[in-house]
């Protein structure tokens, strides 16, 4: 068997995982909405979401045909609390606005692209550096071995991955806080 056969019977396998990572969309872009088997979370649910909204950060409502983005709510037994500004004037004094569990939807709070991006970045990173490092072997004079290649492939990987996760960390996002039920 002589080496470029060699060396395709050992790169097609990561070549073609690379590839299939590649046409699979990622997960962490879209968020399927589940529907919950209740509507009013119990105490130990309200203080996980109460965790996740942190103080000072916008978080968004939805419900059936409309979304509000609030800073700050409050998560009761009853629904959700926020102060919502009046639109009188600037020395009236703020109105406590209440949204009921089993009108809402959706809890969401900001987030970043980390993971997608370090995930785009792996595939990417990873493409690159298998393709460099084909190309290097069969040349005469840098000729390098299969391991070469595929460490420099995960080299690459591992390379675009953090590249990607940076990348992704500027990017903002709403994330699911808490998914109520939909069948109503």
């Amino acid at each position: 068997m002589s080496n470029s056969t060699r060396l395709a019977a050992l790169l097609w396998i990561p070549t073609a995982s690379m590839l299939a990572g590649a046409m699979t969309p990622p997960r962490g872009f879209a968020q399927a909405v589940q529907p919950a088997a209740f509507d009013t979370p119990g105490s130990s649910d309200r203080a996980r979401i109460q965790k996740r909204l942190a103080a000072g950060h916008p978080a968004r409502i939805i419900g059936q045909g409309w979304t509000q983005v609030v800073v700050s709510p409050q998560i009761t037994p009853e629904g959700v609390e926020w102060i919502a500004p009046s639109s009188a004037s600037q020395d009236s004094v703020p109105v406590r606005t209440m949204t009921h569990w089993a009108d809402i939807d959706r809890i969401q709070t900001t987030g970043n692209s980390a993971r997608p991006g370090a995930l785009s970045g792996a595939i990417a990173g990873g493409l690159l550096a298998l393709a460099v490092g084909a190309s290097l072997q069969s040349d005469p004079i840098l000729g390098g071995n299969s391991a070469g290649v595929l460490a420099a492939t995960a080299g690459g990987a591992l390379f675009g991955a953090g590249v990607g996760a940076l990348i992704g960390l500027a990017i903002p996002r709403w994330v699911n806080v808490h998914v109520g039920n939909a069948n109503r």
